[in-house]
């Protein structure tokens, strides 16, 4: 009596609730009963697509081909082909391999799987090329239909966001099927606005709003408590300004769903963007010690690591003969404290000398940026760094598209070498493809580095905009003396400071020129005027010409 093994497949964990895999397993039980064969092993795959997942990332594939090896068993039996894969590059071959290794490949609905001449070589991968071709079409005609409904400006699925809910307005699917809208939770929208108030115009980080809205007695979203993640995740979703977003798909605006205003949502995004790369600036400000403006941004200029936040004390008398412990914050570099060797500048750098350098440092920027001449230099070189990215972009775009038309030629060599026609072994055409396939995602990988530095400089020009118009309140942030408004304004402006003596720093704006060729230091190369200790008093900072 021949020995089967069962393997039955769904795609999504949606069908996996419903008939399909008992009706394959009833199909499969009652074609090997009516074969005389018995069913030594059944495989289960639930909501495993066979076109996005690879048959070696597959455990059950993995599974019977190790049992095949090991001659285990003598027929693979599915309902049909397709619950082996999708794949036309990969599936036929895992079909031959069996073949190969002794297993007979047999379908519910299609039979045996022979490999007895060429016309079965083809017939095998056309079979498996339409599969290909239909998770392909499916998958279009999904997204086109999903991309649609949310350009109209309809709830599509998925979680919905705090600060809304569902509601049955009577709106019916094509399967007449009542489905949801999307509406504004009133309770919940203003806690959605005072995040945003908290964090655009306060300082708040997420984990002090976090922390903030728990000691409220606030409910969180799902949680006993709220979540440094969860305030994230609510900053960045651009439905609270009545857009719908799927994927790349946006509706038009949608008033009834707007919670937060235009301009309050772009400076959180400005503020969100400058934090997002910077470990030490989302934990600023956890802990009761004393801030420090530069913690985190502040780098060693003689070995390049970022110094750290450090103490120095001393011990004396007072004049009543009392001993007197005086300890001080300092910033360190923990590479020359802990290796002389490796590090020839300071151990240690004066917090109040430091910060007094950055900050007057800044006090001239913002000046030299009310020169129309200088922001119209320093915008025309943004301008030719995104053109320059641009230009590799598309020839990125060109080769991505040689590659493509030299796998279209390998697959129709494939079907030659099916036919026999061709001189060419097919090990070695898929051994090309494979080839071919790898450098495809690495100029896929390219192009989508280039999108990521278009989009900084695009940040950049944005950034440098808004830090021109809001010059006056910058200044006024500056001489507040408040330090977590100034350390926001920091992060907000400043990229990197390097430093080599307290009175010697350079500093990267988060919105000047990207360093390059010919090009770096673009703020550190005109010379500008001292003014001064920051915060003079009698001096008016907003006066022309100063």
């Amino acid at each position: 009596m021949k020995r089967v093994y069962c393997l039955y497949r769904v795609s999504t964990m949606k069908q996996a609730d419903g008939a399909d895999i008992p009706m394959q397993r009833q199909a499969c039980t009652a074609f090997a009963a009516e074969k005389g064969w018995s069913i030594e092993k059944e495989y289960y795959e639930r909501g495993v697509s066979g076109f996005s997942v690879s048959a070696n990332d597959r455990d059950a594939i993995q599974s019977i081909k190790n049992a095949a090896m090991q001659k285990a068993f003598d027929i693979l039996l599915v309902f049909m082909f397709d619950r082996l894969g999708r794949r036309d590059d990969e599936t036929p071959f895992v079909v031959e391999w069996f073949v190969r290794n002794g297993i007979a490949v047999w379908s519910v609905k299609e039979g045996e799987q022979r490999f007895d001449n060429h016309i079965d070589k083809l017939l095998n991968y056309i079979q498996f090329w339409q599969a290909s071709g239909e998770s392909i079409k499916t998958s279009i005609r999904v997204r086109t239909r999903i991309e649609q409904l949310t350009r109209e400006g309809l709830y599509t699925g998925g979680t919905v966001p705090y600060g809304y809910r569902l509601v049955r307005n009577g709106r019916r699917n094509r399967q007449n099927r009542e489905v949801y809208d999307v509406v504004v939770d009133a309770k919940e929208a203003e806690v959605v606005r005072l995040i945003y108030h908290k964090y655009a115009d306060e300082g708040m980080g997420t984990f002090r709003l976090s922390r903030y809205l728990t000691e409220q007695g606030i409910p969180s979203p799902s949680e006993d408590h709220w979540h440094c993640g969860t305030v994230a995740q609510i900053l960045k979703r651009r439905l609270y300004t009545g857009y719908i977003v799927k994927g790349a798909a946006v509706s038009g605006h949608l008033p009834q769903l707007q919670i937060v205003d235009d301009e309050l949502f772009e400076k959180a995004t400005i503020q969100r963007e400058a934090y997002q790369h910077d470990y030490a600036a989302r934990r600023l400000y956890q802990g009761d010690r004393e801030p420090m403006l530069l913690l985190g941004i502040a780098y060693c200029g003689h070995c390049g690591k970022r110094l750290g936040r450090g103490t120095s004390g001393r011990i004396g008398k007072g004049p009543d003969g009392n001993v007197i412990r005086e300890t001080r914050q300092r910033y360190i570099c923990g590479k020359r404290q802990c290796h002389h060797d490796r590090c020839d500048g300071p151990a240690g750098y004066s917090v109040k000398l430091l910060e007094e350098t950055v900050i007057n440092k800044i006090y001239d920027t913002l000046f030299a940026l009310r020169s129309p001449e200088f922001v119209k230099e320093c915008r025309q070189k943004l301008l030719d760094q995104i053109e320059d990215i641009r230009g590799q972009r598309r020839e990125g775009e060109q080769r991505r598209g040689k590659l493509e038309k030299d796998l279209a030629d390998l697959h129709t060599e494939i079907v030659r070498a099916l036919q026999g026609e061709s001189p060419l072994h097919l090990s070695i055409l898929q051994g090309t493809v494979d080839h071919i396939k790898s450098k495809c995602s690495a100029e896929d990988q390219f192009i989508r580095s280039q999108d990521k530095a278009i989009q900084d400089l695009e940040y950049r020009q944005k950034l440098l905009h808004k830090t021109v118009v809001d010059i006056p309140k910058l200044l006024e942030t500056l001489d507040s003396g408040e330090p977590y408004a100034i350390i926001d304004l920091i992060r907000l402006l400043v990229k990197r400071v390097t430093v080599y003596q307290t009175s010697k720093v350079e500093i990267q704006y988060a919105f000047s020129p990207a360093p390059g060729p010919a090009k770096e230091g673009v703020w550190e190369q005109r010379e500008r005027p001292a003014l001064g200790p920051h915060r003079p008093e009698g001096q008016d900072r907003t006066e022309n010409g100063v």
